[in-house]
């Protein structure tokens, strides 16, 4: 925690946690503040339910979890990895750990899944689990596309994604690592 008071003409931040009054100026600059909030998940382009975000910067997130209630069907790209919310315009940039993964929910219905440029990493098991339900009879992530722009993919990130017709699937020449 950091405080700057008097003639000082510039000063260089991590994160915009500006404070303009004086008085609360020693909790106004945090190195390691993250912040999480739940989202509609609609601002995404997704069907229904939330999200969860966490970001240190009010211009770049980190998608952390989904609710059992998301849906996302037909061609979904995360609103091409932008959103706005409480008037602040967000960037998505990684996909993280499980975040849209789960035995017991399907979050993808006949989806096209689309990973738009600003996304750089998808977390370990990521869209883990998102295959037929054979109670319903219905698929679940049919296609990926990668823009260029992805860097990581992590280990068992499209897991026991069954109906994913694998012999479209082109890998960006951006990208640098794939887990297992």
């Amino acid at each position: 925690l950091t405080c700057f008071l008097g003639g000082i003409t510039t000063v260089g931040l991590k994160n915009n946690d500006v404070v303009s009054d004086k008085k609360q100026c020693k909790n106004s600059i945090n190195e390691n503040k993250i912040i999480t909030k739940k989202i509609d998940a609609k601002l995404i382009g997704a069907d229904k339910g939330t999200i969860t975000i966490e970001y240190t910067t009010p211009s770049e997130c980190k998608i952390t979890s989904s609710s059992s209630s998301f849906l996302a069907s037909g061609d979904f790209n995360f609103n091409g990895g932008k959103f706005v919310y409480d008037g602040v315009e967000y960037t998505i940039v990684e996909i993280g750990h499980d975040s849209f993964c789960s035995d017991t929910t399907w979050y993808f219905k006949e989806c096209n899944l689309t990973i738009p440029a600003s996304i750089k990493k998808i977390g370990d098991r990521a869209f883990c689990d998102n295959s037929r339900n054979t109670f319903l009879s219905s698929k679940e992530i049919i296609g990926i596309n990668f823009n260029e722009g992805i860097e990581d993919i992590g280990r068992e990130a499209f897991k026991k994604c069954d109906d994913l017709k694998s012999d479209k699937l082109v890998l960006p020449n951006s990208l640098q690592h794939i887990g297992d």
